[in-house]
């Protein structure tokens, strides 16, 4: 196929369309743009060549690091690095304990309760002899339990801080 330019359409020539069993012979002439040259500089994009003492895509340091005057000194770190460094414990989350406890013993007391005919009958006549004052009664007493659940959480949590602040 032959072109003028690169926005000329391609017209065959007696090459393209020698015989009955090509595909090209059948098919209309296609407009394609030169395959010689690329639509995009991608010498940009090509990394630079490393040379034999440094290694491929080499990062340069940071800072350079710092060189003691005497070989024999002992190092020293400055302190915030030093308290940075140290390894710290993760925290005891004392407030899932708490409240794991908590409702590990309401569970328990309910699986009891409901393990046997006898228990389940005695809360059934329990509850149904309860007049409304006694019931109240039990909320208000249910809320208390769990106001000083959450107290308790409060206090261990307070101290937890108190205990893991560095002293200055």
């Amino acid at each position: 196929m032959t072109t003028a330019d690169d926005t000329q359409p391609l017209e065959p020539t007696g090459a393209d369309t020698a015989g009955p069993d090509t595909a090209a012979a059948d098919a209309p002439a296609v407009d394609t743009p030169a395959l010689d040259t690329p639509a995009v500089d991608t010498t940009a994009l090509e990394p630079p060549l490393a040379t034999p003492l440094e290694p491929p895509l080499a990062a340069p340091l940071a800072a350079p690091l710092p060189v003691a005057a005497d070989p024999a000194a002992p190092a020293t770190v400055p302190a915030a690095a030093a308290q940075a460094s140290v390894a710290t414990r993760p925290r005891t989350r004392w407030a899932a304990i708490i409240w794991g406890l908590v409702l590990a013993a309401i569970a328990g007391f309910g699986v009891w309760t409901l393990l046997e005919s006898e228990r389940r009958e005695g809360l059934v006549d329990w509850l149904s002899t309860l007049s409304a004052p006694a019931a109240i009664a039990y909320v208000v007493l249910v809320v208390g339990v769990l106001t000083l659940v959450i107290g308790a959480v409060g206090v261990a949590r307070r101290i937890q801080r108190a205990v893991s602040r560095p002293r200055t």
